[in-house]
């Protein structure tokens, strides 16, 4: 898969980025959220890793880029968090991985 978008169809995709980190994404009728989880939990350490966050941006990711997500924030005094990931090397749905 090259790409992948908030309007593309429901269900669970992976992204696979170059800092190795992989990135669960849901999408669902009503909205969007992601986990990641960081290269063998030895990378750099986020927020809310292998939690659900809340995706509130339409989001259009492509190999070979990095992709910036706008989330509900993470710090109860903001108004929103900013994730970029590294490039994107390839995108995967996850039901095709059974």
């Amino acid at each position: 898969m090259h790409a992948l978008n908030s309007n593309s169809d429901f269900g669970t995709y992976l992204l696979f980025t170059l800092s190795g980190s992989t990135y669960e994404i849901f999408i669902t009728p009503t909205e969007a959220s992601l986990k990641r989880f960081p290269k063998n939990n030895t990378g750099r350490v986020l927020r809310r890793d292998s939690k659900a966050i809340r995706i509130i941006n339409h989001f259009n990711i492509v190999v070979g880029r990095p992709v910036e997500f706008t989330l509900e924030p993470l710090d109860p005094n903001a108004k929103f968090t900013t994730r970029i990931t590294t490039r994107v090397l390839e995108i995967k749905r996850k039901e095709d991985l059974k």
